[in-house]
């Protein structure tokens, strides 16, 4: 098992994330919740998801997350950690997709096909 390396003193990171990284727990267990991180940093939470948005894309911080006990973000120990966020995160794009299509009255082949190009340009 590969440990997470954290350094807290990373030029790169903003305050914000900085304040929120230290508030996470290792491992599935160690979840904490937005509203514990909210009272310890005072962001809200629309901006805690933003952070950890950011720390996952722009910095590779494997950060998971979970919606049952204990419910929060944490950073992932394991490989089957990765994983099951994976199949999560694609599961909820998948939902996101259709709904997209519905939207469109398209299919969501089409829909899918539509965002990539979309993301690809941007």
């Amino acid at each position: 098992m590969e440990q997470v390396s954290i350094n807290f003193d990373s030029p790169l990171l903003s305050p914000d994330e900085t304040a929120v990284l230290g508030c996470l727990g290792h491992g599935r267990e160690a979840a904490v919740s937005s509203t514990e991180i909210t009272r310890r940093t005072g962001l809200t939470v629309r901006k805690i998801q933003q952070v950890v948005r950011k720390l996952r894309l722009e910095h590779g911080y494997s950060i998971g997350s979970a919606t049952d006990s204990p419910m929060g973000y944490y950073i992932t120990d394991e490989q089957g950690d990765n994983v099951e966020m994976a199949r999560k995160l694609r599961a909820r794009g998948i939902k996101v997709l259709m709904l997209a299509a519905k939207f469109q009255r398209a299919s969501l082949q089409m829909t899918f096909s539509q965002a990539l190009i979309e993301f690809q340009g941007e």
